[in-house]
């Protein structure tokens, strides 16, 4: 396979087919995630699987895409969250598996391998070379920061709207092969992705950035070409903001802290994407629940320090856009899909919550990939490819890889349980006072089975055996 190389060098060979590249991403991923298939029901999973009557009946259907993702509670169910494919999935799976966590759990990583392949053929046909795409892809792969997405059976609409908005930008990414059938993939993958999670919507504006300014034939096309390729997008994306005012009289009907005022909500903003940025370079103290502190001055430490990441990023695309589009629109999409999860009076819970990195990582997996294939140009002075700096970097890119590998297969027992998450929880962060409150109430697994057939969740008959 001959690809252009990300400096503009001449056409390389990949080493290795397709399906090699592809067969070690796919063992590395399952290396790192495989030992979710024997966790359980966790933290919101009860509520949305095992007590959700939607996912037990077909008839439900009306009521899954036609309302809120918490409407099945009632009036105390009233949300901002609007995540029919999320519920649609798991009405599949469980009568596929029944209430049994281990057909939800391979369905959550297969669809996360699936969304690793994903960086790689996009990441590859954005950059034109295969080794930024493949890199960007391993260090997905193994990023623990992925670690609550993939283990938390209700952070599956992460994985599926990062899934679809992929399969879009991969098309896009090609608009030599657009045409109307790959258009009407186009639009239906935003679709699906608007189904699954409020972020995806900002794959519309994304991609008008990418074929103004981004896609290789953008100087050879008309403004009237471009505009009808996104042109299905932007009116999607105008159908869904329409239908959800519809459905829920606004937007947002809910505060979830209305005493905060905006500039508090925006100095806490600026904090918040310190601490994004802290988990996608550093994934340390990771935690289901992290405290949400608002700040009430411009001048706190933490949000000036959220003022100078933006600034940087700023900085950074202004330059790169200049000299390497592709690697601008990485740090784009990182921050885009980021933005709409900032707002913390629209926040439930906590307000910073690590799933929500899951589609920006994507941006920013590929920005790293590219910037180590640059190192790796840089590291030999001639073509000598066991040079010492080449072979330095082999170490420490092994070392890093094997350390995060090890730190995401840990990270996936805290999930085992209730009672192992909340406590892994409060040693992070013992101020999490739901999370004691939830310790407090668990006693035991939430699934048991009687010799009778009859499945048991906290004591109460939910279902026949399947």
């Amino acid at each position: 396979m001959k690809v252009v190389d990300s400096n503009g060098s001449p056409p390389r060979t990949a080493p290795w087919s397709d399906a090699t590249l592809v067969g070690i991403l796919l063992l590395i991923t399952l290396a790192c995630y495989g030992n979710i298939l024997i966790n359980g029901f966790v933290y919101d999973d009860g509520n949305q699987i095992l007590e959700n009557p939607y996912v037990k009946n077909w008839h439900f259907l009306p009521q899954i895409f036609g309302s809120t993702v918490w409407s099945f509670v009632g009036q105390a169910g009233t949300t901002n969250y609007y995540r029919p494919l999320m519920t649609f999935s798991f009405l599949v799976l469980w009568h596929l598996f029944g209430p049994l966590p281990f057909g939800f759990h391979l369905f959550s990583l297969a669809v996360h391998a699936a969304v690793v392949l994903l960086v790689f053929f996009c990441g590859r046909r954005l950059f034109t070379d295969w080794r930024v795409g493949w890199t960007s892809a391993l260090l997905f792969a193994v990023h623990p920061i992925h670690s609550e997405a993939v283990d938390w059976i209700a952070a599956l609409p992460d994985i599926e709207a990062t899934f679809f908005c992929l399969i879009a930008l991969h098309l896009l990414a090609d608009p030599l092969r657009l045409d109307r059938k790959r258009n009407t993939i186009v639009a239906l993958s935003f679709g699906l992705a608007l189904l699954c999670k409020e972020p995806a919507f900002m794959l519309a504006p994304l991609a008008i950035l990418y074929i103004h300014a981004i896609s290789p034939d953008h100087d050879q096309t008309s403004f009237r070409q471009k505009f009808t390729r996104y042109l299905p997008l932007g009116a999607l994306a105008v159908a869904y903001l329409l239908f959800r005012t519809l459905l829920f009289g606004k937007l947002a009907p809910v505060l979830q802290r209305p005493t905060l005022g905006w500039s508090s909500t925006i100095y806490s903003a600026f904090a918040m994407i310190l601490d994004y940025a802290r988990m996608l370079t550093w994934p340390s103290s990771l935690s289901v629940f992290h405290v949400f502190h608002p700040y009430t001055s411009f001048f706190a430490p933490r949000a000036l320090a959220g003022v100078l990441v933006v600034l940087a990023l700023c900085a950074a695309f202004v330059t790169l856009s200049r000299r390497h589009a592709p690697a601008a629109f990485s740090l784009a999409l990182a921050a885009a899909t980021l933005a709409p999860v900032l707002n913390a009076r629209w926040m439930a819970g906590s307000a910073v919550a690590e799933r929500y990195l899951y589609l920006p990582s994507v941006g920013f997996c590929w920005f790293a990939g590219w910037c180590c294939v640059r190192l790796w140009n840089r590291a030999s002075l001639g073509s000598a490819r066991t040079s010492p700096s080449r072979l330095a970097l082999v170490g420490l890119g092994c070392l890093l890889l094997a350390a995060a590998s090890a730190r995401t297969v840990l990270r996936n027992f805290a999930w085992r349980s209730d009672f192992t998450l909340y406590t892994e929880t409060l040693k992070t962060d013992p101020d999490a006072h739901n999370i004691r409150a939830n310790l407090a109430t668990t006693r035991e697994p939430y699934l048991r089975r009687k010799h009778n057939g009859t499945w048991f969740w906290r004591g109460s008959p939910i279902a026949s055996k399947p």
